[in-house]
């Protein structure tokens, strides 16, 4: 799962347990109509979003790691 903002290009990783992002962001549970700060769950990233530098870095020191 991926989450972004309402307005922002940047996605971030989430976590298999949905609360928090890679980097360590909260998810937010309100609907997105509802709260246009907070980051919400998506299915997939659009071609004109991009991954947040930092869920990019620990991702690659994961594999690294595993």
């Amino acid at each position: 799962m991926y989450a972004t903002r309402l307005n922002s290009q940047v996605y971030h990783f989430v976590l298999p347990e949905y609360r928090r992002t890679l980097c360590g962001l909260r998810v937010s549970r309100v609907p997105f109509s509802q709260a246009q700060e907070s980051l919400h769950l998506f299915a997939a990233p659009s071609p004109e979003q991009t991954l947040c530098k930092h869920c990019e870095r620990i991702s690659k020191q994961d594999q690294l790691v595993n």
